[in-house]
């Protein structure tokens, strides 16, 4: 089995990157992620904005499906109202991903030799 390597020597934080998370829910529909940036010494980084990430679960035909979405807004009061249109998009995304993998698919048995089947 291969697959990408694990570059442990440069496997660190890039420090100009943190952010510290906060999560917001009400234990019914789903939760949003707040991201604040961050500096190297633990204050907010003001040069960078907020990431705002909505997270829930769809049950599709019994399989509990994780959907998580990025949601574009300046603050929570924003994030809350956009919350269900980024799990509407999250879901179009995935539908259109599993057409597209399932256009991508040989058809079942298309190894069968039908030239030699008897008539």
């Amino acid at each position: 089995m291969s697959g990408p390597i694990l570059d442990l020597a440069n496997f660190t934080f890039k420090s100009d990157e943190l952010y510290s998370q906060s999560i917001v829910t009400d234990f019914k529909i789903g939760e949003i992620c707040i991201n604040t940036p961050m500096n190297i010494y633990g204050g907010q980084d003001y040069n960078r904005q907020t990431i705002f990430l909505g997270r829930t679960n769809l049950n599709i035909n019994g399989n509990n499906v994780p959907i998580q979405f990025k949601i574009e807004a300046a603050d929570l009061q924003e994030a809350l109202i956009k919350f269900p249109e980024g799990v509407k998009a999250a879901v179009d995304r995935l539908h259109s991903q599993s057409l597209r993998h399932a256009l991508a698919q040989p058809p079942r048995n298309s190894n069968l030799d039908l030239s030699k089947a008897k008539s």
